[in-house]
């Protein structure tokens, strides 16, 4: 399962991660698909499935959410 290496090296365990999900991301959809793909480990193809959306559109969010994660976390 792919973890994006981010989590596992900025030592920020899971409780923590999703608290800052909620501070800095609004859509409770994108955060849920963020838990999903990185926290959960879950493939792109099953996220696009429970969320019924497209594969392209699953990778287009977690690009966005990453780029705005980035803006309040040293990488």
């Amino acid at each position: 399962m792919k973890r994006l290496r981010l989590i596992e090296e900025t030592g920020i365990d899971r409780y923590q991660w999703i608290e800052m999900l909620r501070t800095w991301i609004s859509s409770e959809r994108d955060r849920e698909i963020f838990e999903r793909r990185y926290l959960d480990s879950v493939p792109v193809e099953q996220v696009a499935v429970e969320f019924g959306l497209s594969e392209r559109r699953i990778k287009q969010i977690s690009k966005e959410m990453l780029i705005e994660l980035k803006k309040h976390i040293a990488f």
